[in-house]
């Protein structure tokens, strides 16, 4: 396992993408052991109507900061966080304990 240096966190709080209805993806492959988002407090999707999920798992396990969460017209969502399929046999493992904001509109 890489450990993380200082210069792989990301200062980026925010996310918002819209107007994007043809996104598949937010990230093409996962970025384990690239970058951490461990300062991300708010993500927002509107009318990203072929979206199938918001976060790789690698991602979702530094979002312990992520505060709002709104998903608008993002009809094709499946599931908020995609583990790979067949990786490992150990359950996954995430928490958004600062979640106070959930919303979704499909």
């Amino acid at each position: 396992m890489k450990k993380r240096s200082k210069e792989d966190a990301t200062n980026l709080k925010e996310i918002t993408l819209s107007e994007m209805p043809k996104l598949k993806n937010i990230w093409s492959v996962d970025p384990q052991g690239i970058l951490s988002f461990h300062n991300l407090e708010n993500v927002s999707l509107v009318n990203c109507g072929s979206i199938e999920y918001m976060f790789p798992l690698s991602v979702a396990s530094c979002c312990s900061h992520l505060e709002i969460l709104s998903l608008t017209l993002c009809g094709s969502m499946k599931e908020i966080v995609s583990e790979k399929k067949g990786s490992a046999c150990v359950p996954p493992i995430f928490e958004f304990n600062q979640l106070n904001t959930l919303f979704g509109v499909f």
